[in-house]
């Protein structure tokens, strides 16, 4: 039942003390997934692109040999993403295709969660 903002207040049935704990419940089980979602994929950027990261150290490793062999890394770096995309896209996968990103995101959250509790950063 949708509620009417312009109805009387007591026409609404009570909501019992266990249903509002339970719904307060859910809604901090919730925030607490949607907080590992962010820190897994802010985690995940923050190592690639930061000061010294990995696109920093792979790309600089090429770069470091021949300016040319960064230019066709990248450029396999990306056929290999095309080529994963084609293929993600054409499958049958259960449930959703993006399930699989955002339970990877949970698991890069609950590392970086264990590791910002252990070592103080990431």
């Amino acid at each position: 039942m949708l509620f009417d903002p312009l109805s009387s207040l007591t026409d609404r049935p009570a909501r019992g003390v266990l249903l509002i704990l339970q719904e307060g419940i859910q809604t901090l089980f919730h925030l607490l997934l949607f907080s590992l979602l962010l820190l897994g994929f802010g985690g995940l950027i923050y190592k690639a692109l930061r000061s010294g990261g990995w696109i920093e150290s792979i790309l600089g490793g090429f770069w470091a040999q021949h300016p040319t062999m960064a230019i066709v890394a990248l450029l396999a770096a990306i056929g290999v993403t095309t080529c994963a995309k084609r293929y993600f896209d054409n499958a049958t996968m259960f449930g959703k295709r993006g399930d699989i990103l955002v339970y990877g995101c949970l698991a890069l959250g609950l590392f970086f969660a264990f590791k910002l509790v252990v070592t103080g950063s990431l």
